[in-house]
């Protein structure tokens, strides 16, 4: 349970702060009209309720069943959404990039830039269900109105390859955390699964900056120790580990 209020909390700070609102007030300041205070087994933590809370790293399951038939997708999509709802999650972060790979050449950017649009497309079908989360106030816009926000991000700086301008292209497209590393080691750094654990390299230390120029929120999620020793203390702004 502390761990994962610890992640919920440090991603709305983060993703908060990126945005550039101050995360730390009142929650009644911003809530509008309250939301009923649950029953059952949701009021074992009724706080859960009123709060903006982030899963971080998940995503509803449809948005991978391409290559299921037209009628299992509609089962997976509408099962899908229905969990969403009930779960009372106001976002969660979900990854729409290729990783845990060695990209040799331009394949990961441009995957990523179609896994995105094609994720745009259908957070677009389901206006009433999901919101693409742009800036701080959209979070709070999915708690009121009780819809899944998705912030998206990369598992990997891979998208990058060499390239750390076209960091403002992700911002734009509407990549709002990305995450160093995933296991193995990547031209930004190390992965946790990696012998050396060496850490960030000069790549990564300039990749940091520009992000946090960007306000794309730094993510050490699956980082070598020295990784996320080196990412904590280089970015200027909260920075989260999503998930372990």
């Amino acid at each position: 349970m502390f761990r994962r209020r610890f992640v919920i909390g440090s991603s709305l700070a983060a993703l908060s702060a990126c945005a550039g609102r101050t995360p730390v007030r009142d929650a009644q300041a911003d809530a509008g009209p309250p939301t009923p205070v649950p029953t059952g087994a949701a009021a074992h933590w009724a706080p859960f309720a009123e709060g903006i809370t982030i899963d971080g790293a998940a995503a509803p399951s449809f948005f991978y069943a391409d290559d299921e038939p037209p009628e299992e997708r509609a089962r997976i999509t509408a099962k899908d959404l229905a969990a969403a709802t009930a779960s009372g999650l106001s976002a969660v972060i979900a990854t729409v990039a290729p990783q845990g790979r060695f990209w040799l050449d331009d394949a990961a950017f441009e995957k990523n830039k179609r896994d995105i649009a094609t994720w745009k497309a259908r957070i677009a079908e389901h206006p009433d269900a999901l919101l693409l989360v742009l800036k701080a106030s959209d979070l709070e816009t999915a708690r009121r109105e009780k819809k899944l926000g998705i912030v998206f991000t990369s598992q990997g700086t891979e998208p990058l390859g060499e390239k750390s301008d076209r960091i403002p292209l992700f911002h734009e497209l509407g990549l709002r955390v990305m995450q160093l590393t995933h296991n193995r080691r990547n031209l930004v750094g190390d992965g946790c699964m990696e012998p050396s654990a060496a850490g960030l390299s000069r790549f990564g230390y300039e990749v940091v900056e520009r992000l946090n120029a960007e306000k794309i929120v730094v993510d050490m999620a699956h980082g070598a120790r020295r990784t996320i020793h080196d990412g904590i203390l280089a970015s200027k702004r909260p920075m989260l580990i999503s998930h372990t």
